[in-house]
């Protein structure tokens, strides 16, 4: 017979760092403005090179100052991005923008007069990137900046505002600038397009590592079968099973040990036969149900119906009884029923998979009046068993809530160890 190993994990309270919460929306969020802002200063750097020494060039020198205050305006950018105030480097940012492309359009350019009919393309540009680097964020001027980008574009497409550009560029530097302005739109929109669809491309790794780590944490809560139910349906239910098993063993003088060690050894102690339980358990193909202080409930043919739930259970008994001989210091009690059960997902927060019925009730009862380092059942599991040669009569005892019942001590040894 197979025994639980004595891993060394086991000395630990529980290793439960795989479940530590990936960072949560809100921060994926800043880290996206965070990145948005950094792109930015680059592009505004760029352009403010650029329109810098077009206009000085072409002796314009308040443009050329004008454009050439971006820069400063860029590193005040980066410096609020540097002290994490994301969303003010983002919205200086985005004034900034708004405020250059409307001194060009007035500036240089006018509806349908060459380079004017492309600087207001930068709209579109602008409205992709807030929406998408405020997206999540239900605030009016998440949608209400988008939507007046694009009216603005709008109005500057079909000409609703007639006026005359403050100067008049040369046929050579408006082609360029017309050029140079699609290349830069485009191109901006691209930058962030691409690490945008990185971003997506993280989250939604994030989003499946978190996922996978929610359902092995509700897999580890609740049976398998049970967990997929339950994700699917999203409700809680209870399911009745006429053929099963149901284990309970107790920790007999824990209580008493519990005064000679602290708390934290024997919480450790406690753990270390539960997590060897734990093992032997599965390697039977059984379900643990919970843990009630030092006791552990296990169901045999639940919720996966099993024809040898009872001698399984046996088996499992045995297992535990060798197991706690690792143990000098503890004894245990088992008791062991068979019969019908109602099993399921009940209540509304801290929900676990139980059993109700009677045969629980003196499945518990076969433990408590069981005998130390003893495996005892009732009839109904006797019944059940085909190897009944190493079980004998103990006689009849009272279960309280019950009344007389026969029970049955199996008396093979404990299964060695392997």
């Amino acid at each position: 017979m197979p025994t639980a190993i004595d891993h060394p994990a086991h000395d630990n309270l529980g290793d439960y760092s795989v479940y530590k919460r990936v960072p949560n929306l809100d921060a994926i969020r800043l880290k996206r403005l965070q990145y948005f802002n950094f792109i930015g200063v680059f592009l505004l750097c760029a352009n403010s090179i650029v329109w810098t020494a077009v206009w000085w060039n072409l002796q314009y020198p308040l443009l050329a100052t004008f454009s050439l205050s971006i820069l400063f305006v860029s590193a005040w950018i980066f410096y609020l991005t540097k002290q994490q105030k994301f969303m003010v480097g983002f919205g200086v940012m985005i004034s900034c923008v708004l405020i250059w492309i409307t001194v060009i359009i007035f500036a240089a350019s006018g509806p349908g007069r060459g380079y004017g009919g492309s600087v207001h393309s930068y709209f579109l540009t602008i409205a992709a990137i807030i929406y998408f680097a405020l997206i999540g964020r239900r605030k009016l001027w998440h949608l209400g900046i988008p939507v007046f980008c694009v009216v603005l574009f709008l109005i500057f497409e079909f000409q609703l505002i007639v006026f005359e550009p403050l100067i008049k560029l040369p046929e050579d530097v408006r082609r360029s600038a017309n050029y140079y302005t699609w290349f830069s739109a485009i191109g901006s929109f691209l930058i962030f397009y691409i690490w945008l669809a990185k971003d997506i491309h993280d989250v939604e790794q994030r989003l499946n590592f978190s996922n996978s780590r929610m359902e092995e944490l509700l897999e580890n809560i609740l049976p398998p079968t049970i967990a997929q139910k339950l994700s699917e349906e999203g409700k809680t239910f209870a399911e009745g099973f006429v053929n099963c098993t149901v284990l309970f063993a107790d920790i007999i003088n824990f209580t008493e040990l519990s005064r000679q060690q602290s708390p934290n050894e024997l919480v450790k102690l406690l753990n270390r036969v539960f997590a060897d339980f734990d093992d032997a358990t599965h390697q039977q193909g059984l379900e643990k149900i919970k843990t009630i202080g030092d006791a552990y409930m296990v169901a045999s043919g639940v919720p996966t119906p099993i024809r040898d739930h009872a001698q399984r259970a046996v088996d499992l008994a045995q297992q535990f009884l060798t197991i706690m001989e690792k143990y000098p210091n503890l004894s245990i009690r088992i008791g062991i029923n068979s019969g019908p059960v109602t099993a399921g997902v009940i209540g509304k927060r801290k929900f676990i998979y139980d059993l109700w019925g009677d045969t629980v009730n003196i499945a518990a009862r076969m433990e408590q009046h069981g005998l130390e380092n003893q495996i005892q059942i009732s009839e109904s599991t006797k019944e059940l068993l085909t190897d009944k040669e190493n079980i004998t009569h103990r006689g009849e005892i009272n279960i309280k809530g019950i009344g007389q019942m026969n029970t049955f001590l199996i008396v093979s040894s404990p299964t060695p160890a392997l």
